[in-house]
């Protein structure tokens, strides 16, 4: 982190997952369903710091990670 192309994501889970980013103001930029690889295209994202959230589909648990776009 940071990155200004594509990043990788590789779920450490079994379940599936909701991948959900949201930038400072709370508004969704980004939504896909996960089972353990994802990769996420930043190159028309504006620079900044968003929020990435792993949301488990089968239990509802919730990961909030950071990354910056540059």
């Amino acid at each position: 982190n940071p990155t200004d192309e594509i990043f990788n994501i590789t779920l450490p889970f079994e379940d599936n997952f909701t991948v959900r980013v949201v930038n400072l103001l709370g508004q969704e930029i980004y939504r896909q369903s996960a089972a353990k690889n994802l990769s996420i295209d930043v190159r028309t994202w504006q620079q900044g710091l968003y929020f990435i959230e792993f949301i488990n589909q089968t239990n509802a648990d919730k990961v909030i990670k950071k990354v910056v776009v540059n």
